[in-house]
Formats: C-alpha cells, sequence, structure tokens
C-alpha cells in the first residue's frame, strides 16, 4: 500500500504543475513503458510498482515539522530511504552536513533534491536515542506499489495529474473513502481536474470534515465565511477553522487568528489571535505559511513587514462582518475534554428559522451547536461519531438520511447513541400525534413535511446499542413557545403519550400540554440551558443532570413568564 501522510514527499516534481507526458514511466515486473501516467495506472494491477523517471531523484521520506525538529513521519516502501533502514519517528538533523532542525519542510525539501543517481548525506537520529547516523543514499526514481484503486488515485494526487486523480476520486468518494471526498471538495473549490463548482465543492468537504479530515475542515471554513457554496455563515466559520487549528493545520491557525482579531464569528479576542499566530508560526510547513503566520504576528504586535516578506497561502476567506453577539452565559464556557467514548454517537439538530413562514424558534441553532461540543467534551463523542445538523441543513430528508442510514450504519451493540433536537415541534390536530418540524416543515401539511415522533421511536428501538438517550427542547402543545400549529386551528390538542421503546430514555422539556420557553438573557433555550449545564455539573450522569435541571427550570418558568414548565423522564420498558 502507498504510505497515506498528510506531508512533502522527498521527491522533486514541482507540487503546483499539472504531470506532463514524459514517457519514462514503466510498471514492474512488467517491464512495459507508457507515455502518461493515466494509461499506466490503467494497465496496473494490485502487486504493481510504477516506476517514475524525472529530472531529479527521491529519497522516499515522508517528513513533518515538530517542535524537535524534522520528524520522519513514514518511510515510502522499496524507496532509498526505506533500503538504508530509516524507520518512522526518526530525526532528520543534518543534509549534507548542514543542519536542517530549524528549516521548514520545503526548504529541507529543496536541499534533499537532486539528479537520480547522485548521494545525499544524512544525518538521523533514531528513535531509540542512540548516536545519530550518517547515511549516505543515492536519489533514486519515484516507486510506487500498487495494491487497489485507492492506492492508484493517491499517486495521481501526488503526481499532480487532476484529471486522472479527479476521475478516480469519484467512485472512491461515493464508496466513503474520506481522502478522495476531501479531494474533490478541493478540486471543485479550485476547478482541478473539473470545472469550479462550489455548490459541489461544499457537498463533500462537508462529507469529509464530518469525518474528521483536516483540509475539509479547513476548507468548510473557507467557504462558510465567504459565501461562495453555501450560505454565508460567520459562526460555522469560526468553528470548522477552529476544528482544523486544533489538529495542527498551520494554515488554518493563521486564519483562526485573524478571526479572533476581527471577531468573526466569535468575540474579539486580541489574546488569542495572538496565540494562535505563534502556533501558526510554529507549526508552518513551508516558507509561504511560515510568511503568513509572520505578517499576522506583525500585525497583532503593531509592527510591519516588508511587502516582499508576506505571501498568504490558500486563499483565506474574504473579510466578513462580525455578526451582532449573541448573549453569553455560564455554559457558553466550555468544559475541559473528558475521556472518549469509542462506541458514543450522536445526532445533533437545531432548526432555528424556517423555510415557511414560520416563527423563528429563537436560539435554537446556537443550542445545538453547543450541545454538539458538549457531548463531544462531556459525553465523549468523537467527531467522527456525530452529525451536526442546522437550519436549511436540518431537512426532512436530513432527517431520514441520518437517522434511518447513518445512524444504524454507525451503532455497535454496546454503543451509547445521543439525540437532540431544538425547534418546534407540532400536533397534528386530528390525531394528536406529535412532530417535530425540519428545516422545510409545514404545520398545514404536518403529516406530510414533518417527523413524527412515532417514527423517530420506531428507529431508534431498531438500534442494537446499549443505550439510547433523546433530550428535546421542543413542545408540541401548539400553544406558542417551540411549538407552532396549523393555520386555523385552535392551540387545544390532546396529544398521544406515545411511549419510548425498550433503551430509550427521553427527556423533554416540557410536558405535552406546555410550552418551551426560550432564555434571551442567556441566549439559549430555558431547557437547553439547564440541560447542559447539569451535564456540565454532575459530570455527564444524565439521570443526575435531570434532577439537577426539573426544578430549576420549573422554578425559573414560573418566575419569569409566569408559565408551566416541567421537563419530563420517560424511559422506555
Amino acid at each position: 500500500m502507498i504510505l497515506r501522510a498528510v506531508a512533502l514527499l522527498l521527491i522533486a516534481a514541482a507540487h503546483t504543475a499539472a504531470f506532463s507526458e514524459t514517457g519514462n514511466i514503466r510498471l514492474e515486473p512488467s517491464g512495459r513503458e507508457y507515455k502518461t501516467l493515466a494509461k499506466a495506472l490503467d494497465a496496473a494491477v494490485p502487486g504493481d510498482t510504477l516506476v517514475i523517471r524525472k529530472p531529479a531523484g527521491m529519497v522516499g521520506l515522508v517528513i513533518r515539522k515538530e517542535a524537535r525538529g524534522i520528524v520522519v513521519q513514514g518511510v515510502v516502501p522499496g524507496s532509498p530511504a526505506a533500503a538504508a533502514g530509516i524507520r518512522t519517528d526518526a530525526v532528520l538533523q543534518e543534509v549534507d552536513g548542514s543542519d536542517v532542525s530549524s528549516l521548514q519542510v520545503d526548504e529541507v525539501v529543496g536541499r534533499v533534491r537532486g539528479p537520480v543517481g547522485t548521494r545525499v548525506t544524512l544525518k538521523i537520529l533514531s528513535t531509540d536515542g542512540s548516536t545519530p547516523r550518517l547515511l549516505t543514499i543515492y536519489r533514486g526514481d519515484a516507486r510506487h506499489v500498487i495494491s487497489d484503486d485507492a492506492d492508484k488515485f493517491e499517486v495521481a494526487r501526488e503526481e499532480q495529474d487532476h484529471e486522472t486523480a479527479f476521475r478516480r476520486a469519484l467512485p472512491l468518494a461515493e464508496g466513503g473513502l474520506v481522502t478522495a471526498q476531501s479531494y474533490l471538495g478541493f478540486a471543485y473549490y479550485n476547478g482541478l481536474g473539473t470545472r469550479k463548482d462550489f455548490k459541489r465543492a461544499f457537498q463533500w468537504s462537508e462529507r469529509a470534515a464530518g469525518a474528521g479530515n483536516v483540509e475539509a475542515q479547513r476548507l468548510l471554513g473557507y467557504i462558510y465565511g465567504t459565501g461562495a457554496g453555501a450560505p454565508k455563515d460567520p459562526v460555522l466559520a469560526f468553528s470548522w477553522m477552529r476544528k482544523a487549528s486544533e489538529k495542527g493545520d498551520a494554515i488554518a491557525m493563521a486564519n483562526l487568528a485573524s478571526y479572533y482579531e476581527n471577531g468573526i464569528g466569535t468575540a474579539k479576542d486580541l489574546a488569542a489571535a495572538k496565540e494562535w499566530a505563534g502556533k501558526a508560526l510554529a507549526g508552518a510547513m513551508d516558507q509561504q505559511s511560515r510568511k503568513f503566520a509572520e505578517a499576522a504576528i506583525a500585525r497583532l504586535s503593531g509592527t510591519t513587514v516588508a511587502a516582499d516578506k508576506v505571501a498568504a497561502p490558500t486563499p483565506a476567506p474574504a473579510p466578513v462582518p462580525a455578526p451582532v453577539a449573541a448573549p453569553r452565559s455560564d455554559i457558553d464556557e466550555l468544559p475541559a475534554q473528558r475521556a472518549a467514548r469509542p462506541h458514543a454517537v450522536a445526532v445533533v439538530i437545531g432548526v432555528e428559522r424556517y423555510r415557511e413562514s414560520l416563527p423563528k424558534a429563537d436560539f435554537a441553532a446556537a443550542d445545538a451547536k453547543l450541545a454538539a461540543e458538549y457531548f463531544k467534551r462531556v459525553m465523549g463523542v468523537s467527531e467522527e461519531n456525530m452529525v451536526l445538523l442546522v437550519d436549511d441543513r436540518a431537512t426532512k430528508s436530513d432527517f431520514e438520511k441520518y437517522l434511518e442510514q447513518w445512524l444504524p450504519n454507525h451503532v455497535e451493540a454496546d454503543a451509547e447513541v445521543f439525540i437532540y433536537f431544538s425547534g418546534h415541534g407540532a400536533p397534528d390536530p386530528a390525531k394528536g400525534d406529535a412532530y417535530l418540524v425540519p428545516f422545510d416543515g409545514d404545520p398545514t401539511y404536518i403529516k406530510q413535511t414533518g417527523y413524527s415522533l412515532k417514527r423517530l421511536y420506531a428507529q431508534l428501538g431498531k438500534l442494537p446499542a446499549k443505550s439510547v438517550t433523546v433530550a428535546m427542547d421542543s413542545c408540541f402543545s401548539g400553544a406558542g413557545g417551540r411549538s407552532v400549529l396549523a393555520k386555523g386551528a385552535r392551540p387545544l390538542v390532546t396529544l398521544k403519550a406515545d411511549a419510548p421503546p425498550a433503551r430509550v430514555t427521553v427527556i423533554a422539556a416540557a410536558a405535552g400540554d406546555q410550552i418551551s420557553n426560550s432564555w434571551p438573557e442567556m441566549g439559549h433555550g430555558l431547557f437547553t440551558y439547564y440541560f447542559l449545564k447539569g451535564l456540565k455539573e454532575k459530570d455527564g450522569d444524565l439521570r443526575a443532570a435531570y434532577d439537577y435541571l426539573k426544578p430549576e427550570v420549573t422554578r425559573a418558568a414560573r418566575r419569569s413568564y409566569n408559565s408551566d414548565q416541567e421537563p419530563q423522564w420517560r424511559q422506555g420498558q
């Protein structure tokens, strides 16, 4: 298998130009030569080695910059470096007698490059900390071992043959290969191997970002920041850029510094801006990223950088006016990260604005986004096992897709499942059935456009999970709050009390004939505020959190709104 890593291979080909016809491509062991990479990959079968002759040879190291210097992230099978016995996690200290520990990755690449057949001397410190070794390695041809179609795609991508990479990425992405999904996002966004299509760039980047791909998370931040491919959303732009930054992406870090500096999608925070700019500089993989970070630090320090010293890497989002800051409360200060639960899964939905002429469900989007962070930090749900659906990304078809297809595919026998919904509920006046209202829902045709609790419970009851918890900041009385009713209907509806199935626990914001209130002073739904505060203070114990929130919500609703709102705990038998 080809070594897949997000780093620079020490090979001679430029990583910005398209792959050209060389006539120096052959397959081993057959020895057949091909004029184009596309034809060679079409002919390759598992077990073949693709050999590419270039003006300069390869050594076969995958490297990254760390605090301890230039670290070997991987070694290409069959390469000169592999033959020399270089191991992963070793430190490259010198190239031809010159110290490289303070250089950027692209500078080290430049020093290692050279004509095929020439030699380069590397000083390597092994992982065991023994005396560094001096290794003389002869630069060779680029060699790629082919094991499957994913390898063929990776070769085309590494060699910058974007037409071939795009063609091979499509079926792999549809089959779930995250790196292919991420590549399609960039290909559509930049017009690599295909025409630009910002909408498709968003769709593929969203899938890859949701699976944890850091490049896709950064691109998704750009898309939400510019509005190219999705509605402009500074809060989501900040959120995705921070996710990429927390995974060590230096370009994302530099952009995150700008977000904090200008208050884009978050409160202005110059201290945080300086911190992230410093991290961007420390993690820069190349001179371009380094200059971008240096410019940010200079700007934040009130100094200037010469024009020829500043170069932006991947284009940053166009300036976005900062939104009016929502009220912040104590629950907006995120809790510490608890231990991960590898089999925990969550679907989080928040619908504040609706396609139809429905009243806003105030703060529902913010509630969902914050709930997702709490599920990750307090309940240990990994990013790969979570789906967040907000506003126009929470249509009825999205409900069906993620609750009925995605969720069963991610749940194992010992899984803990969490479902959160914040938004309008609606009753069927004729039968009393309760429905969640998606973004495209219409209370007048609620049976056709809503998602019923009966259907939800039936789907959750089929899961092989150890436990399922549903938290709903919604109500179904039709009497106001987070509840809507068909035009002309009167808000007196007798709701059916559908019992959840075995292993399913429902924590509802209110009883069936009550309304669920928002709390403008805190910037959240009243139920969600105390639900998340309970999770934080009770260390993720759901029953303890409920026992805490019920009297608090009931008391606050009576004092502030002169209304009854008593959260409910319903446990399937």
